[in-house]
């Protein structure tokens, strides 16, 4: 029997019903916003409008597995019988017990569940391998929740139960694919529910309120993090399904524009809790355990029709899973880099290395400035929310070389949220046992000393002794890090010092009409929920522990995994993760804290795994990161684009950005000696510039 995945965009709409009116309307807007994100499907579309229910589905289709029309979407399920959408009309009549689905996503263990369904719901005659199938089969037998906690996978689907008359959203547990909703529509015979993949296709509904209903809190997020975190999005009553949760909706809720809290079926808040209250023992045999769960999640994720390679970026997290995806291949598989003419950005000549070693078949290009300046301000049309990691332009590039040579690729993504990767990880902790306890005036002063002169000092002596360090220890990036804690002095209380090691702007420079919204607090309480719940609440927590538990729940899936899910989408790359394998994740929370963190370093376990694979020098080599020479791309190349988009009038045209704030923070930018590339001054005009972009491109729609 053959299978099928599928990576895809999907959209919709519920309500208002329409039996006996004229569907042509209906179907227009379904066309206009399934078009908007044509681009994660290029294989194919589909959709169907249903006017008694006045449901809505739509889907884009990129074939990973079996591009036959067995698979195509939305499909049915019509009295026990699975029913693909077919090209023609997109109107049609319901059975009254027929049940719909949209979906985006891959589930790997879809075969166990179809012989689960065979064994206990007596379920025979399937119609194609696919796992759509088998995923609107579980979901109506066994009902969405325990079809989703049996799936090992990633995915985001809008299931409409004929039977109750409702329509569930679902988001994996990790947050890997997206999915955005919220009701349009002032009356009740008007009102609409909207979901979809990206909130560019939300947008295309002619009833979308628009830049006219932005989200100031929201707004004020996004200069914090460089993201919106979920729920939240940047406009004011629409949302972002959190991972791990459900959202059932009835049309009744809908007519009365009422939106039901979403139900948490996973979490890792508690997931966290319960690992580290059961702890293994015997690291030799974790070590174990963690090398058998990674080998058989990268094993799951080889299965394709199509051509697949592994990005490279030659740290820890990429080579172990290039490792292992060699290891399970039976020719050498294609991995892909990015190179920098700045060395402080430079892994290739490492990527090149440890490919050569692994015998992988590699293929490298550098990123240039050239390649910033077209790519800069596209970024308003690549995301569907402001968004500001600048590491979205090589991770966009990477993905565009490899899609030249493959439809799928593997990535490292998810190992410095699991076991311990970021500096905050493993020093953040001792440096606020030493300061925690100093008097407030005293930490205040000693910032205003690093503030005029001594992070320069800092840098220069550090620069003098960072050759004698071990590779593994040393800072690329110190005079950052060092201004990071310099913000961090000023924190009352662990959360905010977490919180200045972590944010981009400490006052987001919003207008005063804006009422100056206060900066959200991180993480937000959804994301402690779970750890609250547990004996001792959060902060029975070790420090570095919370803060890896905050990683996972906001910043991996708000930052790293949005990021390459648009970057890779836009050019219709699928791309998979199994470090983000729920059982991997799982297992992570169980290990001993010596093969999370060590002294100097962390994710001591992948450490090890990865010596089984590459020669020590391999393998000890200082951490650099996925970034660019921001400051040096924007005080160079970039600044005539800069200094247009912070102009005043076009700073001030909207009337939500505080155009002195940011006018100065540029002057200090240019009048900043820091060469290191990526510094606060740069990101925090890099995130300005990205919300212009992002605006600029809604209002030439």
């Amino acid at each position: 029997m053959y299978t099928c995945a599928i990576m895809c965009g999907l959209t919709g709409f519920l309500g208002p019903a329409t039996p006996g009116a004229d569907p042509r309307p209906y179907t227009d807007i379904l066309d206009a916003m399934s078009r908007r994100i044509a681009h994660r499907g290029p294989d194919g579309a589909g959709a169907v409008y249903l006017p008694e229910l006045g449901l809505g589905l739509a889907h884009t289709r990129l074939a990973i597995l079996d591009p036959t029309p067995a698979g195509a979407q939305p499909m049915a399920l019509v009295d026990g019988d699975a029913v693909p959408h077919s090209p023609g009309s997109s109107v049609q009549s319901t059975s009254s017990n027929a049940s719909w689905i949209v979906y985006n996503g891959e589930i790997y263990n879809h075969m166990d569940i179809r012989r689960r369904l065979e064994r206990e719901s007596n379920i025979q005659g399937w119609r194609s391998g696919c796992d759509t199938e088998t995923l609107l089969a579980a979901c109506t037998a066994w009902g969405v929740e325990k079809a989703v906690a049996s799936a090992v996978g990633m995915f985001a689907f809008a299931y409409w139960d004929g039977s109750s008359r409702t329509l569930t959203l679902a988001r994996d547990r990790m947050g890997l694919k997206p999915l955005a909703y919220g009701i349009v529509g002032r009356n009740a015979g008007e009102r609409a529910f909207l979901f979809a993949s990206e909130i560019t296709s939300l947008e295309a509904h002619p009833q979308f309120p628009g830049l006219a209903n932005l989200d100031a809190s929201a707004l004020a997020s996004f200069f914090c993090w460089g993201c919106v975190p979920a729920p939240a999005t940047i406009y004011a009553g629409f949302h972002k399904l959190p991972p791990g949760c459900l959202l059932t909706i009835r049309p009744q809720d809908v007519r009365e524009g009422t939106l039901p809290e979403p139900h948490q079926y996973y979490s890792v808040a508690r997931l966290a809790a319960a690992g580290l209250a059961n702890p293994l023992v015997d690291e030799d045999d974790a070590v174990e355990r963690m090398e058998d769960a990674l080998q058989r999640a990268v094993a799951d994720r080889l299965l394709s029709d199509v051509p697949l390679g592994a990005f490279l970026s030659g740290g820890t997290d990429s080579s172990l899973v290039a490792a292992l995806m060699q290891r399970a291949s039976d020719r050498p598989v294609a991995t892909f880099t990015m190179g920098s003419p700045h060395p402080e950005h430079d892994e290739s000549a490492k990527a090149a290395a440890i490919a050569t070693h692994l015998g992988t078949r590699h293929t490298h290009l550098p990123v240039t400035e050239a390649d910033a300046l077209a790519l800069a301000a596209d970024m308003g049309r690549l995301y569907d929310e402001p968004f500001a990691d600048s590491s979205q332009i090589p991770t966009h590039l990477v993905s565009r070389l490899a899609r030249g040579h493959v439809a799928v690729c593997l990535s490292g993504d998810g190992g410095d949220e699991l076991f311990g990767g970021y500096n905050r990880h493993l020093f953040g902790p001792a440096i606020w046992r030493r300061i925690g306890g100093v008097p407030f005036p005293v930490r205040r002063v000693l910032a205003a000393i690093l503030a005029r002169g001594g992070e320069s000092a800092l840098d220069r002596a550090y620069r003098l002794i960072a050759p004698a360090l071990p590779p593994e220890r040393r800072q690329m990036l110190f005079r950052q890090k060092a201004a990071k804690v310099r913000r961090g002095l000023l924190a009352h209380d662990r959360e905010a010092f977490y919180r200045a090691l972590a944010a981009l702007w400490s006052e987001p420079p919003l207008s005063a009409q804006l009422g100056s919204p206060e900066t959200p607090p991180w993480p937000q309480p959804r994301m402690t929920a779970g750890l609250e719940e547990s004996p001792g609440g959060a902060r029975a927590l070790d420090f570095g522990d919370w803060m890896q538990a905050a990683d996972q729940l906001g910043y991996l899936p708000d930052d790293i995994l949005a990021k390459v899910d648009r970057a890779s989408m836009a050019v219709a790359l699928e791309v998979r993760v199994p470090l983000l394998d729920h059982r991997v994740v799982e297992l992570a929370w169980r290990l001993p804290r010596s093969l999370r963190m060590n002294p100097g370093h962390g994710k001591t376990i992948l450490r090890t795994l990865l010596s089984r694979h590459l020669p020590q020098e391999l393998v000890d080599q200082p951490k650099q990161g996925f970034g660019v020479p921001l400051a040096d791309w924007l005080r160079g190349p970039l600044r005539p684009w800069v200094e247009e988009m912070l102009a005043p009038a076009s700073l001030g045209s909207h009337g939500l950005l505080d155009v002195r704030a940011i006018q100065s923070e540029w002057r200090r930018l240019l009048a900043d000696n820091d060469r290191s590339g990526i510094n606060a001054p740069a990101m925090r005009i890099w995130a300005v510039c990205m919300f212009q972009a992002w605006y600029a491109e809604r209002t030439s729609r």
